[in-house]
């Protein structure tokens, strides 16, 4: 590589970083609350605190974020979801590293370096994965162990199949719906077997994978078998929609998959089609050969790195269909499966553009139409908007996570240290640095109706909530403080119907009667809904 290559190289690099690093650091400070956030710091916490996830609280994810948050947990839990944020952070920017070293490994000579800037930025400057992989959630912990996989799968070094299997496994650990990476990965090494370089690789692979799925899930199900099938079935036990409703479910996927990753979609869609064609018009094909005969010639006799691009794309295909096909298909699913589409649109850009002289001329415009295509993504506008009509723009009075922050302070001298804290906000018990009340750690999600199995009894066992152990937690008087907003009730688990307002009017009228309301926060978190603060009337305490 030319000095002048080099220079280019090194100065398109810093600015892509720096521009990076200051997106992400919008996003924690102006990125909007989920509800999510609480969940996941709480379980950090309580993890750090000698709690066993599914054993001593709820939780619908595979056991890894709990007990990685929790080691941590001091670094971050005393600035509260803002500290999560920074920390989630540091881990989403450390994804980014990782899927670009995977990008240089794969990338031809000559281009390694623009594929690993190219990597880097269809991801770090897509507004929307910056933010879900900012916010306290399982995405940028899950694509961190994709992005540090397909690094150890391309790199070609000694034990890269076993590491990069395990951390497809850790991968799943977070996700359980990011397994099918790890079994298309598996699969396609044990089909590409007969190369010398890949010969034993599907066994390595696969013996790393289960020893590593051992480690993770094994102790959980040993110590908590029922809880943790009870969370895991959780999301598929969900209520199914209707077959032309899914359908439509489905579709809206797609369609903000597309729109928050176009110039990524867009990118590899052109590129490919170029590779495709400038091999077609170099290799002759003889006719009479079936397109088996051809598949398998081209396996034998291609780059080991264009294996390796195959299988990182059906491995991409599969992350899409598996969170397509779920009975509510969030976009937000595909966030750590996406690291796999950057390498791939990268490393083939850069095979695109391997013999084109001008090619920095060709990166930098590229660079720039990310760029532009962020600063129109609707994420911008959330930072500061707290909704919108077509034209009425109603502005936020603070950022919401400073709201949050400003809130749980008062919670916090408000509420004794060892105090239970009665809220469905779980990033309220975060922010005030006190326990929220047993069986609430869900925060909505925590209430289950009677039925398929669910009583008193087994909600206690499970850790969550009928209505009438939640009215006898109420009733007690345990939690001096409750903190109730409108987005508590929005559901009643497994179905997505809202609380009856017959049984909300009922947990009001318990709620007036023990509790007297002390202060009103309007436009509170992530729907901007009127939170209530309430204190135990002084005859209850």
């Amino acid at each position: 590589m030319g000095k002048k290559s080099s220079s280019f190289l090194y100065w398109f690099a810093s600015i892509a970083v720096v521009i990076i690093i200051l997106l992400y650091a919008v996003n924690v400070v102006l990125g909007p609350l989920n509800q999510d956030e609480g969940w996941y710091l709480l379980a950090g916490i309580n993890t750090a605190q000698g709690m066993e996830p599914y054993k001593d609280f709820a939780y619908t994810q595979a056991p890894v974020l709990p007990y990685f948050y929790g080691v941590f947990s001091g670094l971050w839990a005393q600035a509260g979801v803002l500290g999560g944020r920074v920390f989630t952070a540091v881990l989403g920017v450390l994804g980014l590293f990782f899927v670009s070293v995977a990008a240089y490994c794969l990338a031809p000579k000559g281009r390694k370096g623009v594929a690993a800037i190219v990597a880097m930025s269809l991801l770090g400057l897509c507004p929307v994965y910056s933010y879900f992989t900012a916010i306290p959630k399982t995405y940028a912990l899950a694509g961190l162990f994709v992005g540090a996989g397909v690094f150890s799968l391309v790199s070609r070094k000694r034990l890269s199949f076993e590491f990069a299997a395990a951390f497809f496994a850790l991968a799943t650990g977070v996700r359980l719906s990011l397994g099918i990476i790890l079994a298309v990965v598996g699969f396609c090494l044990l089909v590409f077997c007969k190369r010398k370089e890949l010969r034993f690789a599907w066994l390595r692979f696969g013996v790393a994978g289960a020893a590593m799925l051992a480690l993770i899930f094994v102790p959980a199900i040993l110590h908590s078998y029922d809880n943790f099938m009870f969370c895991q079935t959780y999301h598929v036990g969900r209520e199914t929609p209707a077959f032309f409703y899914r359908l439509v479910l489905m579709g809206g996927f797609m369609s903000r998959i597309l729109q928050a990753y176009f110039p990524m979609f867009a990118l590899f869609i052109a590129c490919a089609l170029v590779v495709w064609f400038t091999a077609k018009r170099q290799h002759k094909v003889n006719e009479k050969c079936g397109l088996l005969k051809h598949v398998a010639e081209w396996v034998k006799t291609t780059a080991i790195e264009h294996l390796f691009v195959v299988i990182i794309a059906l491995a991409f295909v599969a992350t899409m269909l598996i969170h397509g096909t779920a009975p509510f298909p969030y976009d937000d699913y595909q966030t750590p499966g996406m690291p796999l589409l950057a390498v791939l649109a990268s490393v083939l850009f850069a095979m695109a553009i391997r013999n084109v002289a001008w090619y920095r001329s060709i990166t930098v415009a590229v660079f720039i139409c990310i760029g532009l295509f962020a600063l129109g993504s609707p994420m911008c506008m959330n930072w500061v908007l707290e909704r919108q009509d077509r034209f009425w723009f109603i502005m936020q009075d603070e950022p919401q996570v400073l709201n949050l922050k400003r809130i749980g302070a008062e919670l916090r001298e408000r509420l004794p240290e060892n105090a239970l804290l009665f809220t469905q906000d779980a990033y309220l018990a975060v922010e005030a640095q006190r326990k929220v009340a047993p069986g609430l750690e869900l925060g909505p999600f925590s209430m289950f109706e009677y039925g398929n199995g669910m009583t008193d009894d087994v909600a206690r066992d499970r850790k969550v909530h009928t209505f009438t152990t939640l009215l006898e937690l109420l009733e007690s008087g345990k939690c001096p403080v409750a903190a109730i907003s409108g987005y508590s009730f929005a559901i009643t688990c497994p179905s997505t119907e809202a609380t009856p307002l017959e049984l909300v009017s009922q947990f009001y009228d318990v709620l007036e009667l023990k509790y007297e309301l002390v202060k009103e926060e309007p436009s509170f978190g992530q729907c901007f809904t009127t939170l209530k603060i309430y204190e135990l009337k002084n005859e209850e305490k």
